[in-house]
């Protein structure tokens, strides 16, 4: 049996032997300051060795520290597809995903964000809260996982970076087109269906 042999030389042709040397040495640096950092974390965290040798992530390791009545709800943003999973106490899972990317996924909960934030300090901006937007998020998210979120009562989530300029209780678990009028500012806003009133 024949095999092509290559010449690792052949890769470093056009790169000068100092080019070479100086990216040796700043690997070997790297090296040592991640030696030097690795042995600062074992001296000043008990356990550090087993808590950082890695192993399988369990579902158990998760639903063994939740109480009962609680579930946790993950985001993870991919390239073309955001993923939502929901695990709860009992072991239940369910997952799902939505068919949306990274930038279309920022926009609808930057408008959402932007209703509450008044950054020129003019609150009657906040009267216009776009409640269709609160309630997409939550469909997006939960809708799909109503079985676990009905049968709890505390929601934890771990969010991407999106996610985590909303707070997510502010989200609609019914739809709801129109924020009543009332002469009192906000009053309208007291019986809406959020999600903090169920969870």
């Amino acid at each position: 049996m024949v095999r092509n042999q290559i010449d690792v030389r052949q890769c470093y042709d056009g790169v000068s032997d100092e080019t070479l040397d100086a990216l040796r040495k700043q690997i070997t640096d790297t090296e040592q300051a991640v030696r030097q950092l690795t042995d600062g974390f074992r001296t000043s965290i008990p356990g550090y060795d087993a808590i950082t040798r890695g192993g399988i992530f369990r579902l158990q390791n998760l639903t063994d520290v939740l109480n009962p009545g609680e579930a946790v709800a993950f985001t993870t943003v991919g390239r073309k597809e955001i993923f939502v999973w929901v695990i709860a106490a009992d072991d239940t899972v369910s997952g799902h995903s939505l068919d949306r990317n990274a930038a279309n996924w920022r926009r609808e909960v930057g408008r959402v964000r932007r209703c509450i934030d008044p950054g020129d300090g003019i609150l009657t901006r906040l009267k216009r809260f776009n409640s269709r937007g609160a309630h997409r998020i939550y469909d997006d998210l939960l809708d799909e996982h109503s079985g676990i979120v009905q049968a709890c009562n505390q929601l934890i989530f771990v969010t991407d970076n999106t996610l985590a300029n909303l707070p997510l209780s502010i989200t609609r678990i019914q739809p709801v087109a129109n924020i009543p009028e009332t002469d009192l500012m906000f009053a309208g806003f007291w019986d809406l269906p959020w999600l903090i009133r169920s969870h």
